[in-house]
């Protein structure tokens, strides 16, 4: 308990305002949906796992069929989005670059808290489809793959894209596997920007590639290639769920991937040398740095209210952790209570909100 109580007054007693985040590349809009089992006169009954509308939808080989869905909400979506409004929530204040329209900002956006956004292109679109044990993205990024370094310079002018980088304590580079030019754009933001910077062996990196099961293994090889120039210079921390972990093992290794999340991560981080990794399946995460290995138990509900953006608030917690200089071990509670309060509740947390949630939490604990 006094890694909590340690987290929290450290959480308590941050001055926020003196830092800020910069996050990009993405934007979309997320139609939470609920894909509906059966229908009566009075209710729905919704699919409550992906294992259960996976049997359905292969049920219907070589048939058709129709699913229903009930849309229970639209919201900001895409890794940068979600993640920058967490940060905002929190207290950071957050430069964000993505694609939030064109002639103007799409209204939706306009919640985003502590955040200035920075548009560079049309927005896109995603049906989140949530079951009680995860959920499945069906986005449509088209509208991003015209986004290339060369658009985002045109759009921002490189006075003020090295203004941001030059000015930001933490940077999120996130949603690389849906962001076609991603790899070209991470690469020339490093040489042209972040590799000038004078304090950048001072600067915090959080990457989180999301999930790249679609990507050819070529261009996860590529990616690395450019992580490698911030993992070189920076103080770069890998963010990656647990699917993502072992899709990476593979591409890394290529032999069978072993079962323990611990081992998966032993060897990336021994093979990578990140300043940090972090691998946060859905009931605990796990932490790699310098001084060794750590592990935490996430704050887990069988019946969450949102699941999607879970890992983007997540990060959002770890960047929390990191710009308050914590331990590993702090880190991944403070990850954890993020992610927790934002699945129970469907909204990202104020800072009084997250250290209220972690001592009801904590409180509940000592009574059992």
């Amino acid at each position: 308990m006094d890694i909590i109580n340690s987290a929290i007054e450290k959480i308590r007693h941050i001055d926020l305002k003196n830092y800020r985040a910069v996050v990009g590349f993405d934007a979309v809009i997320d139609y939470i949906s609920r894909p509906i089992k059966h229908k009566t006169r009075n209710e729905n009954e919704y699919f409550r796992t992906i294992e259960e509308f996976g049997d359905y939808i292969s049920s219907k080989k070589g048939l058709s069929g129709v699913i229903s869905i009930k849309r229970e909400s639209e919201k900001i979506g895409g890794n940068m989005a979600i993640l920058s409004n967490s940060l905002g929530s929190i207290g950071i204040r957050t430069d964000c670059i993505g694609t939030f329209g064109t002639a103007f900002i799409n209204p939706i956006f306009n919640s985003m808290k502590n955040c200035k956004l920075h548009s560079i292109g049309e927005t896109n679109i995603c049906t989140a489809l949530e079951f009680d044990d995860g959920k499945i993205m069906l986005a449509d990024m088209t509208a991003a793959d015209n986004i290339t370094w060369e658009k985002i310079k045109d759009v921002l002018s490189i006075d003020k894209i090295t203004e941001l980088y030059m000015g930001a304590d933490i940077i999120g580079l996130v949603n690389w596997s849906e962001l076609k030019n991603a790899t070209q754009i991470w690469h020339s933001l490093y040489k042209e920007i972040i590799d000038k910077l004078p304090d950048k062996k001072k600067k915090l990196v959080c990457i989180d590639i999301t999930d790249f099961s679609y990507r050819m293994k070529s261009e996860v090889l590529e990616l690395l290639d450019t992580i490698y120039l911030y993992l070189n210079s920076c103080k770069t921390v890998i963010s990656i769920n647990e699917n993502e972990s072992r899709l990476l093992y593979r591409v890394v290794f290529g032999d069978v991937i072993p079962d323990s999340v611990k081992d998966i991560g032993d060897k990336l981080y021994e093979k990578l040398k990140p300043y940090k990794l972090v691998i946060h399946p859905i009931k605990d995460a796990h932490g790699w740095d310098v001084d060794g290995y750590y592990y935490a138990k996430s704050y887990y509900t069988e019946h969450p209210k949102l699941s999607t953006g879970a890992g983007d608030n997540f990060n959002a917690g770890l960047c929390l952790g990191l710009l308050a200089e914590m331990p590993m071990e702090q880190v991944l509670v403070t990850a954890n209570a993020v992610s927790g309060f934002y699945v129970r509740y469907g909204y990202s947390p104020t800072r009084d909100q997250l250290v209220e949630f972690m001592e009801l939490q904590q409180a509940k604990d000592e009574e059992i």
